[in-house]
């Protein structure tokens, strides 16, 4: 690394989402930096229009800028991009954002001055605000923000299995050591994962709730086929260490859950057949599910009141369908040694 090197590179993989890459950037831009402190490093993972034009001219030229976009020809999915522009970064400090999220003010100069501070500091994880960036999109996605929210911010150990690089940050010496990102995984799935854990053998992956991004989140129908697409790629994952993640989605209380959610719904077909004990089934499972999601859905109840939270039961209850339809064809795949791609 070279005297005039930034001690900061920031790392961005983008595929098709250029509107929502400007507002990260200027989301970084507005922060209150050291001058050349920090790079941005993009990879255009084969977007149908090329992304460099884009950012030619006006606002994201100029030294100020500090800016590089590699482009692959075609798509290779988020690891690989991150791989390429992790690459070419000259900081010591690589810092990883997904291209649908925007920073929090004074999240990027607090990771910075916590790597400065703190030379004992390998990795760190940031949380995400109680709001999605596109409220405007309905109930899926406020649901799904604080959703994200309480599993880390508000429950998160100080210690971290996994890494996550929709607001992560570790020294790049550690990002190499780990061995990078898998590019094996398609699109953009659960690398994060399986290079988290990696990455936790070569140091420990903390967490700050006070570094924070806003996330564009999908819509009902997108977010459905997604949580069945990354608890499937998940499984394999899991039956290799047969260890649950210490927060976010993939717990054990939030996996039993589900499966119990899952459940509850057969005994409402079986009751209207006339089966006598379906009522009795139902209340069971059903109470199980409460119980695994209680502080989640207390939490709601807390931060936005009952009409969110009674919405946020029943959007949770219907998600344990495609979480467990996941997991049971994840579990399938590992048994007959198939790899599969997300739907």
């Amino acid at each position: 690394m070279t005297a005039d090197a930034p001690f900061v590179s920031i790392i961005i993989p983008v595929h098709n989402q250029t509107i929502l890459l400007k507002k990260l950037l200027r989301s970084i831009w507005a922060e209150d930096m050291p001058a050349g402190s920090f790079e941005v490093v993009i990879t255009d993972d084969g977007s149908t229009q090329s992304v460099k034009p884009e950012l030619s001219g006006g606002e994201f030229s100029g030294s100020r800028a500090n800016l590089t976009v590699n482009r692959h020809d075609a798509a290779k999915g988020a690891a690989a991009a991150r791989n390429t522009a992790a690459g070419s970064a000259r900081g010591e400090v690589l810092v990883f954002l997904d291209a649908d999220t925007i920073l929090d003010r004074g999240s990027l100069r607090r990771l910075h001055d916590r790597f400065r501070n703190e030379p004992g500091l390998g990795a760190i994880n940031g949380g995400g605000g109680q709001d999605p960036a596109n409220p405007e999109d309905g109930f899926t996605p406020r649901y799904r923000a604080l959703l994200d929210h309480i599993q880390q911010n508000r429950r998160a150990p100080d210690i971290c299995t996994f890494f996550t690089p929709r607001l992560g940050a570790a020294r790049k010496k550690f990002f190499e050591a780990a061995g990078r990102f898998d590019p094996s995984f398609p699109g953009a799935s659960v690398e994060e994962y399986e290079f988290g854990h990696r990455l936790s053998q070569q140091t420990q992956i903390r967490f700050d709730p006070q570094i924070n991004v806003l996330h564009h989140y999908q819509k009902f129908g997108k977010n459905n086929r997604n949580f069945f697409n990354r608890v499937r790629l998940w499984m394999p994952i899991f039956w290799k260490r047969k260890q649950f993640e210490n927060f976010g989605s993939v717990t054990s209380y939030y996996g039993f859950g589900s499966v119990f959610g899952a459940l509850a719904f057969p005994p409402i077909v079986t009751s209207a057949m006339g089966c006598p004990y379906s009522p009795w089934i139902f209340a069971l499972t059903f109470g199980l599910f409460i119980a695994c999601y209680a502080e989640l859905f207390w939490w709601n109840l807390r931060l936005k009141g009952p009409v969110f939270a009674l919405r946020s039961i029943l959007l949770s209850w219907w998600l344990c369908l495609f979480i467990t339809a996941g997991a049971l064809v994840g579990t399938a795949d590992v048994v007959i040694g198939k790899k599969n791609k997300p739907a």
